[in-house]
């Protein structure tokens, strides 16, 4: 996939991470354009593709309609263009199995975590995927385990401090086995210890992944390729170390560099 700069195309770098030519992408979006009800047009023909086990960043100024793109991954939002999740187009009699493939971790984990306990928020996709209760244990339990929290099934979610309570999110989306985790902002509100911790679970994780953030140092450290988007369109789209050191582009854009 070539690197999308100022409507110029240039060579791409090895390191990039990118999707080798003639392997299915784990997520294709295809001329999507998205207006809201009171005008505002939020995408403007959002073309990009990402590769099994790629973990990639999507930067930019806040408007530049990056939440609005992530919404569409999963049926959220339904624009014009396509979006295709794991072969999977996303169209509404495909959303419940779309919903399981797309796994979307809300930058608040208050929106995503609303049962009494962190057992009932991390079964409660598995339930409605309506597993056998069996499954379900064995799922939450793996779950739990991975983002480091086996211990806190049975713990009250609203008791948790904030980077924990971002931990379970994640935990509730990797229950439902998805193809591709989304997340949006997710250093927001952490202090510099949950943050690293955070980072560290997100290394470890295999899955193929698309991260909305601010957190430059983040991106750098974390994702081999970022993805730069404004006012509704994809600005550039290439490798982290050649984009970061690109510092017009990055004040361009509203960017600094780490």
């Amino acid at each position: 996939m070539p690197i999308v700069h100022n409507s110029k195309k240039l060579p791409t770098s090895s390191t990039s991470g990118m999707a080798q030519a003639g392997s299915a992408p784990t997520l294709a979006v295809v001329n999507l354009s998205f207006n809201y009800p009171d005008g505002h047009v939020a995408l403007r023909d959002v073309s990009l593709q990402i590769g099994p086990g790629e973990k990639v960043a999507l930067v930019g100024p806040n408007g530049a309609g990056k939440s609005t793109l992530m919404l569409h991954l999963n049926g959220i939002l339904d624009g014009g263009g396509h979006v295709q999740v794991a072969s999977l187009p996303v169209t509404r009699p495909n959303l419940p199995a779309i919903r399981a493939k797309v796994g979307l971790v809300f930058q608040n984990p208050d929106d995503q975590l609303f049962s009494p306990t962190v057992f009932e928020d991390v079964a409660f996709g598995p339930l409605h995927m309506g597993l056998p209760e069996v499954e379900v244990r064995d799922r939450v339990a793996r779950a739990l385990t991975q983002v480091g929290m086996a211990d806190y099934a049975d713990r009250l979610s609203h008791h948790l401090s904030v980077g924990e309570k971002k931990r379970i999110a994640i935990a509730t989306v990797l229950s439902m086995s998805p193809d591709i985790l989304v997340f949006d902002e997710p250093s927001a509100g952490l202090d510099p210890r949950a943050r690293r911790s955070l980072i560290t679970l997100m290394r470890a994780l295999s899955l193929t992944t698309l991260v909305s953030t601010h957190d430059m140092r983040m991106v750098q450290e974390l994702f081999p390729r970022m993805v730069i988007m404004d006012e509704g369109r994809i600005v550039a789209d290439g490798p982290t170390e050649i984009l970061m050191a690109d510092v017009a582009l990055l004040e361009a854009h509203g960017l600094e560099q780490p």
